[in-house]
């Protein structure tokens, strides 16, 4: 039984991470998320800093955007603690700390649960509000009322809420630093319960955005078969069709990127999972270390995955957030050309 008086350095080997994680394994892993973490990060704040500015993606949906890129940096903010957390008390005292248990069992696993959760619970909110926009055959959202803001903003937020702060409640007072709070624990019930928790929180929004894209390519499919008139009545030219061609071109542009951003986030959901599944199960079974290491890198590497594709796909498929990226490059090639010409010259 573990006790509340620091145990010496010598004595803490056998109890600490080196029979759950190697520290080789540690280094690597807090080395690939700074580094991946650090881009995601940037390019969640360029995110929202482009949507703040443009006027005129001020809609729900965009909103919905950049409450994904805040549960986003949220994600890659704390993600690389973890493993730096590991390297600051491997084999140390500080292990045994109540401060440092409050942090990380506390606030920082907990949190970082939570903006996963309202990551997914947000990309599903706005899958909804697609089919909605497509059944009533509106191009977006665009509505402002309040009601409809505050429910993309926070509701995502209070499902994470609602999931994290009860179990956190339930189970701090069995939580220890040397478990990595309750991730590697004795407890058959409690590893049960985790097990079954992060597959429900990555089914349930996963199953709402699969039938809400569902019902989009249906109804798309038979605003489809509309197209031909549109096309016939162009050749008339008239400024009606060519609006709703245009119109009808940019909302399935819009669904395309939407139905790739939820696969690449359903796989990367996928890949933590497993990754959890491993790291969890090859300790329960007494598995090499390494074994264990890899699951846990593997699960970082998806939680850090899901925070870095949805910015990287909105930047490639939409102008708007392509083009000030473009500018600022052109201006960055402008500027040295012409400061290499001016060194040229005073040569």
């Amino acid at each position: 039984m573990e006790t509340t008086i620091y145990p010496t350095v010598r004595n803490l080997t056998r109890l600490t991470y080196q029979r759950i994680l190697p520290y080789d394994m540690v280094v690597v892993i807090a080395v690939v998320l700074v580094v991946f973490c650090s881009i995601a990060l940037l390019a969640n704040l360029y995110i929202i800093r482009v949507i703040c500015k443009n006027k005129t993606l001020r809609t729900l949906s965009f909103y919905g955007i950049v409450n994904l890129a805040i549960a986003n940096i949220i994600i890659v903010v704390l993600c690389p603690l973890l493993p730096i957390f590991i390297l600051f008390t491997f084999d140390s005292p500080l292990q045994y700390s109540p401060i440092l248990t409050l942090a990380l069992c506390g606030l920082l696993l907990p949190i970082l649960l939570m903006a996963t959760t309202a990551s997914n619970a947000t990309l599903a909110i706005i899958c909804l509000l697609k089919y909605q926009a497509t059944a009533s055959n509106i191009e977006s959202v665009r509505s402002h009322n309040r009601y409809r803001m505050v429910r993309m903003l926070l509701v995502p937020w209070l499902i994470g809420l609602l999931q994290q702060i009860p179990r956190t409640i339930i189970i701090y007072q069995d939580s220890r630093i040397t478990k990595i709070c309750t991730f590697y624990t004795d407890f058959i019930s409690i590893r049960v319960s985790m097990l079954v928790l992060a597959f429900v929180n990555l089914i349930i929004p996963s199953v709402v955005m699969i039938i809400s894209h569902i019902k989009i390519v249906k109804k798309l499919q038979s605003l489809h078969r509309c197209q031909a008139s549109y096309q016939v009545l162009s050749q008339i030219k008239s400024n009606y069709s060519k609006n709703r061609l245009s119109q009808n071109y940019r909302t399935r542009g819009a669904f395309k990127l939407l139905r790739i951003t939820t696969i690449l986030q359903i796989v990367c959901s996928l890949l933590w999972l497993i990754g959890f599944y491993i790291s969890i199960l090859a300790y329960a079974s007494n598995q090499s270390p390494y074994v264990i290491a890899f699951g846990f890198l593997i699960l970082s590497f998806g939680l850090v995955a899901s925070a870095l594709q949805s910015p990287i796909l909105y930047i490639l498929f939409l102008p708007k957030f392509r083009q000030p990226l473009q500018y600022w490059f052109t201006s960055f090639i402008s500027i040295y050309r012409t400061h290499r010409s001016r060194v040229n010259i005073s040569s």
